[in-house]
């Protein structure tokens, strides 16, 4: 009697420690699972609808009066993908501005952590440096405080006698090139306004 009494005993000793085997090896591969899972962060469509364009997209500008185009850009070499960074994947694009009358252009952006959207523009000096720095979050755009510029959103603005919707509006404070530059939603740059006082406004334009 005694016996079959250890025996059950045994056997339940034997089940209990086997579920907790169990228990522990479903853990241990749930946890190597969690680690193999990439963090993944997309570019939010609002914010390409500013930036993003096809190769030879092309852009012609007049100064303020005039009609004649004295400065035009082009893009070239455009770059889009996923960056795959080991643990974290990120959405970017990037692409050139050749200019003409103007000088050339570099722009950057890509996705990051809590669903932010970054945009790097550059200008070709010797070596390219960043005029630009914003980004995108939850349906705002907003400009890093560290370059101290100021960053205006207008539901729709009159540049040179056109107007524009969703326009962004960039004031440079501490840029030794432009004073200002403006993006509008599906168009592009359209206007800058350099430190020469010569101030650059879109004329006509092909995306795609």
């Amino acid at each position: 009697m005694v016996f079959y009494i250890n025996f059950a005993k045994v056997q339940i000793v034997k089940r209990i420690i086997n579920i907790a085997i169990l228990f522990l090896i479903l853990g241990v591969f749930g946890s190597c699972a969690k680690l193999q899972q990439k963090k993944e962060y997309f570019l939010n469509q609002e914010f390409k609808s500013y930036f993003k364009f096809g190769a030879q997209s092309s852009w012609n500008y007049v100064e303020s009066g005039g009609s004649s185009t004295v400065a035009s850009m082009e893009l070239n070499t455009p770059k889009d993908g996923i960056l795959d960074l080991g643990e974290v994947k990120q959405e970017f694009f990037s692409y050139e501005l050749n200019g003409t009358g103007t000088k050339d252009f570099l722009l950057r952006a890509v996705a990051d952590e809590d669903k932010i959207s970054r945009m790097s523009l550059f200008v070709s000096d010797t070596t390219y440096k960043v005029i630009v720095e914003l980004f995108y979050l939850d349906g705002v755009f907003l400009s890093y405080t560290g370059r101290n510029d100021v960053l205006i959103e207008h539901a729709s603005k009159e540049i040179n006698g056109k107007t524009y919707s969703d326009v962004i509006e960039l004031q440079l404070n501490e840029n030794e090139f432009y004073d200002k530059i403006f993006f509008a939603a599906q168009v592009g740059i359209v206007a800058l306004e350099e430190k020469s006082s010569r101030d650059l406004y879109l004329q006509s334009y092909i995306l795609k």
